[in-house]
């Protein structure tokens, strides 16, 4: 008796729950649909503080997927180290292409 919309273009990335299915909402919420921002893609990589320390958020950066290069932004750094020592960094670049999340990309700064 109810539809969800998005508030944006979106891709369903997973879905857990079907058509017609019954769900139940008093005890706790679980989410029924899993979205991302159609034409959007993250690319991530892992770096050195040293190497993170040069970089600024909103920088320029470009992104590389498949022989195809996309320019993007350094969206996100990450302030804590993983296990390695390594920081996170992220590039947001927008594409019209198809791609899966997990392909290999190449991130290129300037």
């Amino acid at each position: 008796y109810a539809s969800i919309r998005a508030p944006f273009d979106a891709w369903i990335v997973a879905r857990h729950a079907e058509a017609g299915q019954t769900v139940v909402s008093k005890l706790q919420a679980e989410p029924l649909l899993e979205v991302a921002e159609a034409g959007v893609m993250l690319a991530r990589a892992a770096l050195g503080a040293d190497e993170l320390a040069r970089i600024k958020p909103g920088a320029a950066a470009s992104v590389t997927v498949a022989g195809k290069r996309y320019p993007g932004k350094v969206e996100h750094l990450g302030l804590e180290p993983d296990a390695k020592g390594h920081y996170t960094l992220a590039v947001k670049f927008a594409t019209a292409d198809r791609l899966r999340a997990g392909q290999a990309a190449k991130i290129t700064l300037p």
